[in-house]
């Protein structure tokens, strides 16, 4: 290999690496948010638990995933991913 070929393969591999922590550092953000929105929606929540009275139940679920969408389709994958691996593991006993 020739001396320039080693520099562009120097430069190449730096710049990958750079990209891939770049996307390891956007990846542990947007999980953060998440977390954070999921946290958001089960407060919502419990406050709505706590506050019911006369008020429609499903109005005020509707009124929470308007808020907060990202966090309730997230909250609804989680709740989707935990009860497959329930499902899947009571099969398989």
């Amino acid at each position: 290999m020739t001396n320039r070929t080693k520099s562009t393969r120097a430069k190449v591999t730096e710049a990958v690496d750079d990209v891939i922590a770049e996307a390891t550092q956007k990846a542990r953000r947007a999980r953060a948010s998440a977390s954070a929105g999921t946290e958001r929606v089960a407060h919502d929540a419990a406050d709505l638990a706590r506050s019911l009275g006369n008020r429609d139940v499903v109005d005020d679920i509707r009124d929470i995933a308007r808020r907060h969408p990202v966090a309730t389709v997230a909250g609804a994958a989680i709740a989707g991913a935990v009860l497959s691996q329930i499902l899947i593991r009571a099969a398989r006993r």
